[in-house]
């Protein structure tokens, strides 16, 4: 069938017949040829025949006798009844699959695609519990097989060998057949699968044919040496004929045997040792080398008779690598240089039809040099003695100069140890007496500049406001800047004082228990003068009847400098938040303003002795980097804690948390 002679696309993948019918079906590119006998009609995409060049073909009668043909193609799968054509849907994760074989098992259709293998069943794609971990690659071959009643497959893969899956029902896993195994395959890459009607599979691949005998899983192999006219055989060219006769198309040509009368070769040949030489000098067994040969080697042969460029050896030298090493067609071992020890050479071969013959031995011996026999060691051993002792003596007598050398630095290390530390104690002494004198001096200073600044701070603080004697207009800017220098000056005078009473250890708490209450509504009316200043607004929240243990003025004062702080660094007309609630057994007191909020920076040296934070006062407040760290110590003082941290609508709070007092 040419009708086109300069049609170039005239490649024929697939051909198909009904059982029992005279109708014969092929793929000619992409198109379906249908031959009755007498009469060649094609089917293109014209007569609704899906798009792709056409690769598998199979069919069944449905349940009325009418005959379906199943068509794949490069992209995709379709039936044909005789009248229509019908595109069956991709199966997941394909798109637009390109088929490569099909097999009907029953209510199943098995689809085998560039990517893997698909189920069809009852018009549903379906994932059996027998794929389960099966690797996604072109399988080109599939035989529905029954090993143990069980409900099998056997794959032909693009380059995995054959897969074996022994239930698909089952997730028993799957056995591949590569050219890894051993006996192997000679090729992975496989085209079909059929039945020999002896209980075998044959296999055609890339490198001839090979039959499966599944009694024990072992191979046998067919090639140009056993009348094949190519090794490289053709896909869908394996075809075994109603008289029991084995097709197969290469591309060379088609030959054909029948492998009823063809036995599997079954029998092991005999393996012999051909040559042994040490130092290019041939040895015996049991042969006594010297230390200094070089070149141990020796040559086998597998005498089977028949296609010996396919026997394969492999060897061990026991003493030097137990284990033995990979198959190979190399008929020889060659050792350039070996240790002395006691050896023997293993060796395995397997003829062309996978039949093991081995392990023939060669025992053999590189003895020891004279320098590395017993009676020398013993030598050794006793010069070695002599020596050791030798050194011991010497070592024994270094470590005592040593040792006096040491113990004479080690009085001197003491001594000065001694004479630093009775020095560094007369310096802490002085520091300390320095220490409380600096104390004393800075509280006398304090309270003798308290009184006068006080004083200046009324009379410039009455001449602004009118109450002692009219004051000029253009001199009140000027007393009023007299009136907040005083006033900073007492602020700071005060954390000196607050200072000096910590270190000398004045400020010591007496805690008792009282309502949150007591403290916070005169706090909060002394601190409504300067919120008044910065038209600020202060917001207390605290339960009624909440009790704290804690130093009621230092509660007042801790709450005073963190108010204080919150109003300075806050813009004007900002709101200043004080919330008080129950945490556990504690009470928790947070300040919350709408300033700059902190830094990393200001966080790590926040209550640090005149730390300086990166905000700045929004009114020109002064601010002495004393407030928070005297803060800090009261809040230690009273057995509370103190962090701070930013808030997510801009500012930062201060949390303080105190004993509970009860209820």
């Amino acid at each position: 069938y040419h009708p086109d002679p300069d049609d170039k696309a005239d490649s024929v993948r697939a051909l198909f017949a009904f059982p029992g019918d005279d109708v014969l079906h092929f793929g000619k590119g992409g198109d379906l040829v249908v031959f009755n006998g007498y009469r060649f009609r094609s089917y293109t995409e014209r007569d609704g025949l899906p798009p792709g060049q056409i690769r598998a073909l199979a069919g069944a009668r449905d349940a009325t006798g009418r005959r379906i043909l199943w068509i794949g193609t490069s992209r995709g799968l379709a039936t044909w009844d005789g009248a229509a054509f019908k595109t069956v849907p991709a199966p997941p994760g394909e798109s637009e699959p390109s088929v490569r074989s099909i097999a009907l098992d029953g209510e199943r259709t098995w689809v085998g695609t560039d990517r893997g293998l698909h189920c069809l069943k009852a018009g549903s794609w379906i994932r059996p519990p027998g794929l389960a971990g099966l690797p996604a690659v072109g399988v080109q071959a599939i035989l529905p097989i029954a090993p143990r009643g069980g409900r099998g497959l056997l794959l032909g893969t693009f380059g995995s060998g054959v897969l074996c899956i022994p239930d698909v029902d089952r997730a028993d896993g799957f056995r591949a057949f590569t050219t890894r195994n051993t006996p192997a395959l000679r090729s992975d890459l496989v085209y079909d699968i059929v039945p020999d009607g002896q209980g075998r599979f044959l296999v055609s691949a890339s490198q001839g044919v090979a039959r499966l005998d599944p009694a024990g899983w072992t191979w046998d192999a067919f090639s140009q040496e056993d009348g094949l006219p190519a090794n490289e055989c053709l896909k869908g060219g394996l075809y075994r004929d109603s008289a029991g006769r084995v097709w197969v198309g290469t591309e060379e040509g088609p030959a054909w045997a029948d492998l009823r009368t063809t036995p599997p070769d079954r029998t092991p040949k005999p393996l012999v040792l051909a040559a042994a030489v040490a130092g290019g000098r041939p040895m015996e067994p049991g042969a006594q080398l010297p230390h200094s040969i070089r070149d141990v080697a020796f040559e086998f042969r597998l005498l089977s008779g028949h296609r010996e460029q396919d026997t394969l050896f492999r060897c061990s030298l026991e003493g030097l690598r137990a284990a033995p090493g990979d198959w190979s067609p190399d008929a020889a071992a060659h050792f350039p240089s070996l240790p002395p020890g006691d050896y023997t050479l293993a060796v395995w071969a397997r003829d062309y039809a996978g039949n093991e013959s081995g392990p023939i031995r060669f025992p053999f011996t590189v003895n020891q040099p004279w320098w590395n026999r017993s009676w020398a060691w013993i030598l050794y051993l006793l010069a070695a003695g002599g020596a050791v002792q030798a050194l011991l003596r010497l070592r024994t007598r270094i470590l005592a100069d040593r040792n006096r050398d040491l113990e004479a630095r080690v009085a001197g290390a003491t001594e000065e140890i001694r004479r630093r530390r009775e020095e560094a104690e007369r310096m802490n002494q002085e520091l300390l007496q320095l220490n409380l004198e600096k104390n004393k001096f800075l509280g006398i200073a304090a309270h003798d500049l308290r009184s006068p600044l006080n004083t200046i701070t009324l009379v410039s603080e009455g001449i602004a406001s009118g109450d002692l004697e009219t004051c000029p207009p253009e001199l009140k800017p000027w007393i009023r800047k007299i009136s907040t220098s005083a006033r900073h000056m007492t602020e700071l005078i005060e954390a000196f004082l607050d200072v000096t009473a910590l270190e000398s250890g004045r400020l010591l708490p007496a805690p008792t228990s009282f309502p949150v209450a007591a403290v916070l509504e005169p706090l909060a009316s002394l601190l409504q003068p300067r919120l008044d200043g910065k038209d600020q607004r202060l917001e207390v929240e605290a339960p009624a009847g909440l009790l704290v243990l804690a130093d009621a003025s230092h509660l007042r004062q801790i709450l005073d400098n963190l108010l204080s702080n919150a109003s300075k660094f806050s813009p004007r007309e900002a709101l200043i938040r004080l919330s008080v609630h129950q945490e556990g057994a504690a009470v928790r007191f947070t300040v919350a303003d709408q300033g700059p909020g902190l830094t990393p920076d200001d966080q790590a040296r926040l209550f640090r002795r005149f730390a300086k934070l990166s905000a700045r006062p929004t009114a020109g407040e002064a601010s002495s980097g004393l407030g928070l760290s005297i803060v800090k110590h009261l809040v230690d003082a009273n057995g509370g804690r103190i962090w701070a941290g930013n808030l997510p609508e801009g500012g930062c709070a201060f949390h303080v948390e105190l004993p509970g007092g009860g209820s």
